[in-house]
């Protein structure tokens, strides 16, 4: 991750294929580019070139299916809020992830 400092967090995220993200909902907002591959979130279905923009409205969790899996650039404002499953444990500890 690189820190940006009151801009946010700035990750390249690799998936294979089966990768799931638990799902979450976020405090602020995500900006994603989908750099190689695809995947699908329960709301739609990304290729390499997409531009995705989430925000507290949105609950998701990204997943690939694709043989090669997928790489996406995200920047986050704020730490991400686990809805389901035991990611949810994480919630209270998301401030020590996020600086």
């Amino acid at each position: 991750p690189v820190d940006l400092g009151d801009a946010g967090m700035a990750n390249f995220i690799y998936m294979e294929k089966g990768g799931r993200v638990p799902e979450h909902t976020h405090k602020g907002t995500e900006l994603t580019l989908v750099v190689d591959g695809e995947f699908s979130d329960g709301l739609a279905d990304y290729d390499s070139g997409d531009f995705i923009i989430m925000d507290n409205e949105h609950i998701h969790s990204p997943h690939s299916n694709s043989v090669e899996g997928c790489l996406v650039f995200s920047i986050v404002d704020k730490p991400l809020h686990f809805t389901s499953g035991i990611a949810r444990l994480l919630n209270p500890f998301s401030h020590l992830f996020f600086k």
